[in-house]
């Protein structure tokens, strides 16, 4: 069965959005970006 690997979302906040994802779909923070290009991007994994 196929399985969906990475979604990328633009949010005006990140930290929210992942409140959303970790608090709401049970998902688990698995890492951090901060750069010039991804500023406050962060990953989760089920």
């Amino acid at each position: 069965m196929a399985r969906i690997r990475h979604i990328a979302i633009g949010t005006q906040d990140p930290e929210a959005t992942a409140r959303f994802y970790i608090e709401g779909l049970g998902l688990r923070g698995v890492g951090r970006l901060n750069s010039a290009t991804k500023e406050g991007s962060i990953g989760w994994q089920r």
